[in-house]
């Protein structure tokens, strides 16, 4: 079922205690999970450029300072959102972790999942438990929806992740990291 709040979707779906809401910033925070490495290197990249070039962007170098430091913020948020979700994946099962890779991460080999069953009704089911227990790490980490609003929104990163799966055109990491770091 889903339910209008506050102008944002929320998925709804029974577990054994009630019905668990899963809000739209957890599934972004794992399609963009694969992607953050490469945003914050593409950073050092731009970071270098922007500073040699300066006088090409036509604004005063203090405003092109001031942009820099927005940038190094962004990029320091990339990094302890990396390494906040490396710590709540790590306490997945390898089979758990299967399971993100299959459906965002799209990162291990064909033959990986050779034996894997993706079409049951039974992997639908554990993928939504999994997407809750995952919503649980997220809050107990202190990575809650409002938190997400309040800083990955601001980013260019999330915003267009959002927009593309909204759109349920496959996601082109190259593409996003593109739109973060530019």
């Amino acid at each position: 079922a889903k339910e209008k709040n506050k102008g944002k979707m929320k998925l709804l779906f029974r577990t054994e205690k009630g019905v668990g809401r899963m809000e739209n910033y957890e599934k972004a925070l794992l399609y963009a999970y694969p992607a953050l490495e490469g945003v914050i290197d593409a950073f050092d990249a731009v970071f270098l450029k922007r500073a040699l070039d300066s006088y090409a962007s036509g604004r005063t170098a203090l405003s092109e300072a001031e942009r820099l430091i927005e940038k190094i913020a962004e990029k320091d948020l990339y990094i302890s959102l990396k390494l906040k979700l490396d710590r709540i994946l790590e306490k997945f099962t390898p089979y758990e972790r299967k399971h993100f890779s299959y459906k965002y991460f799209k990162d291990l080999p064909a033959e990986e999942y050779e034996n894997f069953d993706a079409v049951s009704r039974a992997y639908f089911r554990r993928q939504q438990k999994l997407l809750l227990k995952f919503a649980k790490a997220l809050e107990r980490a202190g990575l809650t929806g409002e938190w997400f609003d309040r800083t990955c929104m601001k980013t260019d990163l999330f915003p267009e992740l959002l927009r593309q799966r909204c759109q349920k055109r496959s996601c082109c990491l190259a593409a996003v990291i593109d739109c973060a770091v530019g």
